[in-house]
């Protein structure tokens, strides 16, 4: 099976998600997805032309499907992955269109960042294996932080249309709508008067 020599693949950095994944699936041989906490799709491999229509939901809408996520919840598979350490299998759900699943939480620290999706085929993973997701979800950390952080500066950062004017603003604590408004208006004016005729 695996040698003395053996090297582990994910004993690495990567320079994306995309990356990451191709690496998951070339080494575990199954098709993979990386998705945010608010399951949204950041990566995803090749897959054979039989997959699953889940799978198919979620790269088409870059998102996994509402019917999967509630029953996902419904069943008690989210919140046991999210207290879990080790990667879970997920037995298939036909009637939304999901095939054998083994998945694993993405986590810095005691914060989830996101989740790694893998489809079982026919041929289960190992013990081994198994182990090398863990470690695949390791290496996903520093990605996934990054891209939570960028997402949180997105979020401190508001873009006020008025009128046709766009302004980046950030966003205080205590800077109240009267300020925000008055900023506005005398810029407004600014605005209007250096462009009237």
């Amino acid at each position: 099976m695996y040698e003395m020599s053996f090297k582990n693949p994910f004993k690495k950095s990567f320079f994306d998600l995309k990356e990451l994944v191709d690496s998951i699936q070339e080494n575990l041989g199954c098709p993979t997805t990386i998705e945010d906490t608010n399951h949204r799709l950041h990566a995803y491999s090749s897959h054979e032309v039989d997959t699953d229509s889940a799978r198919i939901g979620t790269i088409i809408s870059q998102r996994v499907p509402e019917k999967v996520i509630n029953r996902l919840w419904r069943e008690g598979i989210i919140p046991k992955l999210m207290q879990s350490d080790c990667a879970l299998r997920i037995p298939h759900i036909e009637d939304i269109g999901l095939r054998d699943r083994v998945a694993i939480a993405i986590r810095k620290d005691n914060e989830i960042l996101g989740y790694i999706w893998i489809v079982e085929g026919v041929k289960k993973l190992n013990d081994i294996q198994l182990k090398l997701l863990k470690d695949a979800a390791i290496a996903a950390t520093p990605l996934m932080a990054k891209l939570h952080q960028n997402l949180k500066r997105k979020k401190n950062t508001i873009r006020i249309y008025y009128g046709n004017f766009e302004w980046p603003l950030q966003v205080i604590k205590g800077y109240s709508r009267k300020i925000l408004r008055t900023e506005l208006e005398n810029t407004r004016s600014l605005y209007c008067s250096c462009f009237s005729f």
